[in-house]
């Protein structure tokens, strides 16, 4: 008799075999953009009254089928915000952007900024370079 976790692996390899709907589900990697000295002087003095509603982001990310994480970075002391694009999401669909904050706040703000004002809401590859983590190491 297979474990309920057995159970749950088995149902997870035949979703990533068979993907859904005719999509390969395939996850294409990460797309690295960094933030200049610039744009973090940028996001430091955005001033509270001009500072983007992220209750608004957040709707428009859901609404926009892609899937928002937030998790924390204990080894840099700080928050990673991730948005990945998931089916209907055009050029960004496989691909995650992240960002990282000192806080959730901070974080999804410096998500926001890459998402929003470096790449206009469209394809995140135009200003970024796309990698999975073997080939990139962190630090």
């Amino acid at each position: 008799m297979n474990s309920l976790f057995e159970l749950e692996q088995e149902k997870k390899d035949r979703r990533r075999k068979n993907g859904l709907k005719g999509h390969t589900n395939e996850w294409k990697g990460f797309i690295d953009i960094e933030l200049t000295e610039q744009d973090k002087a940028m996001l430091a003095d955005w001033k509270p009254e001009k500072k983007p509603d992220l209750m608004v982001m957040l709707q428009e990310a859901m609404e926009g089928n892609y899937k928002l994480s937030l998790s924390p970075d204990k080894l840099h002391n700080c928050v990673i915000a991730t948005l990945t694009g998931r089916e209907g999401c055009g050029e960004n669909e496989g691909y995650s952007l992240n960002a990282r904050g000192p806080d959730v706040p901070g974080a999804l703000l410096a998500l926001y900024y890459k998402q929003v004002c470096l790449c206009e809401g469209k394809a995140w590859l135009v200003a970024g370079n796309a990698f999975k983590p073997e080939q990139k190491k962190w630090g």
